[in-house]
């Protein structure tokens, strides 16, 4: 069932338990907590890696290619990239306060953060070109592979 939206409806393709964009300004979490439990930006667990993309993989004619999630073409794995549905800072503090990743000072857990980065729910390939012009916004999936 989608979370709710500030008016109270549902958004589309949100997972239960999450905040919408717009409410995570009255978060008690921001991202300069993220920047604090982590000092950069994550990488990838390999195995994860390995997961989402094997999700999107299409082979034809012995071929392996790998389909993006914003524009449903095939591509090779180099034009591709995974990206973060939901942008990964507001995922991250939405997932420490969902699992148990809050300090008792109200700090972030720097393994939970990087649990939430690497959650393969908010995870999916898409065209190196859609992730780095999609910035904080969050792309419409056309012809996910189910």
């Amino acid at each position: 069932m989608p979370a709710e939206t500030r008016s109270g409806g549902q958004r589309p393709g949100q997972r239960e338990g999450t905040r919408s964009h717009s409410k995570i300004g009255s978060s008690s979490t921001n991202y300069k907590e993220i920047d604090k439990a982590l000092g950069s930006r994550p990488k990838f667990d390999p195995a994860v890696e390995t997961q989402v993309y094997s999700k999107a993989k299409v082979v034809t004619n012995g071929v392996t290619e790998y389909r993006c999630a914003a524009s449903g073409k095939n591509l090779p794995k180099d034009q591709t990239s995974i990206d973060h549905i939901v942008n990964w800072e507001t995922y991250c503090a939405d997932y420490c306060e969902k699992y148990d990743g809050l300090n008792k000072d109200g700090s972030l857990k720097r393994a939970k953060v990087i649990e939430g980065y690497n959650d393969i729910d908010n995870l999916r390939v898409v065209s190196i070109s859609a992730n780095s012009s999609k910035g904080n916004r969050r792309v419409s999936p056309k012809n996910v592979l189910g």
